[in-house]
C-alpha cells in the first residue's frame, strides 16, 4: 500500500476567524474593483473584508 500523497488528517491551512467562510464569485466594473483592490491595500486588509464591511455598513439585515 502506498502511503504518499492523498489527504492527510490535520494538514493544510487553518480557517481563519470563528465563522466558516463561502466562495462568491460577482462581476463588478473595472472602476469597481481597483477601488476595492486599492482599499484593501491602504488598510492593510483582505479584498473580502472590504466587501464585508460595505455590505454592513449599506443596511443592517438580521
Amino acid at each position: 500500500m502506498n502511503k504518499h500523497g492523498g489527504k492527510r488528517e490535520g494538514a493544510g491551512r487553518k480557517p481563519e476567524g470563528k465563522e466558516p467562510k463561502k466562495h462568491l464569485a460577482v462581476k463588478v466594473s473595472k472602476e469597481t474593483r481597483e477601488k476595492v483592490k486599492k482599499l484593501a491595500q491602504l488598510n492593510n486588509v483582505s479584498q473580502a473584508y472590504i466587501v464585508e464591511l460595505a455590505i454592513k455598513r449599506i443596511r443592517k439585515i438580521s
